[in-house]
C-alpha cells in the first residue's frame, strides 16, 4: 500500500493478507466469502474498518472490488441487526479538564498559542477540522469578544458558513478572547 494510505488500513490489511496465509486462501485477490468470513473474529465497527482496507489493497492491485457483494453486504447487516449497538461517544470535556490543560501550557509563544486554540476550541465548540482551519482573516475583536467565521463546517453542505460570537470570559486565564489576543500579540500576527 502506499504512503497516501491511512496507517490503519496498512496494518488492516496486513492482519488480513497473515489471517487468508494462515488459512490457505487469497488474499489478493480476495474473494467476497474469505472477507465475509472474517465476521467470526472481528467486531462490527474493526470489521467494517478492515473490509474498507481490504477494498482499498485490492482496488490499488487493479482487482475488480464491491463492498456491495450480497456475501459481505448481508455478513455486515446481520451482524448490526445481531451485536449492533450505538456508536460509543467521547465524554465531553468540561471547565474543569479545560483549566488543567490550560494550565500545562508552557510560556513563551507557542505556550499561548497552544492555550488559544485550547480555549477557542472549548468556547466555540469547535471539531479539530474547523479550529486548525482559522486564519486570522475570520477574526473580528469586538469589545464585547469576537466574531468568528467558519467558512464551511462538516455540517454546512450548502458550504454558507457560520458566524459564532464568542464573548470575554470571566476569567482571565480561561477567557479565549483575551488569550487569542495575546497571542497575535506576541506573533506579531495583528
Amino acid at each position: 500500500m502506499s504512503a497516501l494510505v491511512p496507517p490503519t488500513y496498512v496494518a488492516d490489511w496486513a492482519d488480513f493478507a497473515a489471517w487468508c496465509d494462515a488459512r490457505g486462501v487469497a488474499a489478493l485477490p480476495a474473494a467476497p466469502v474469505t472477507v465475509a468470513a472474517l465476521a467470526t473474529t472481528h467486531a462490527g465497527a474493526t470489521l467494517r474498518r478492515r473490509v474498507a482496507a481490504i477494498g482499498r489493497a485490492q482496488t490499488m492491485a487493479g482487482h475488480p472490488w464491491s463492498a456491495t457483494h450480497p456475501a459481505i453486504r448481508d455478513t455486515l447487516a446481520g451482524i448490526a441487526r445481531q451485536h449492533g449497538m450505538p456508536a460509543r461517544r467521547a465524554a465531553a470535556i468540561g471547565t474543569a479538564e479545560i483549566r488543567r490543560l490550560v494550565a500545562t501550557c508552557r510560556d513563551g509563544l507557542c505556550g499561548q498559542r497552544d492555550r488559544a486554540l485550547l480555549l477557542l476550541g472549548f468556547a466555540a465548540a469547535l471539531r479539530r477540522s474547523e479550529l486548525v482551519a482559522v486564519q486570522r482573516e475570520h477574526l473580528t475583536f469586538t469589545p464585547e469578544g469576537l466574531h468568528l467565521l467558519i467558512p464551511r463546517a462538516k455540517s454546512d453542505q450548502a458550504g454558507r458558513g457560520a458566524d459564532l460570537g464568542i464573548p470575554r470570559g470571566a476569567r482571565t486565564e480561561t477567557c479565549p478572547v483575551r488569550a487569542l489576543e495575546a497571542w497575535l500579540q506576541a506573533s506579531d500576527c495583528r
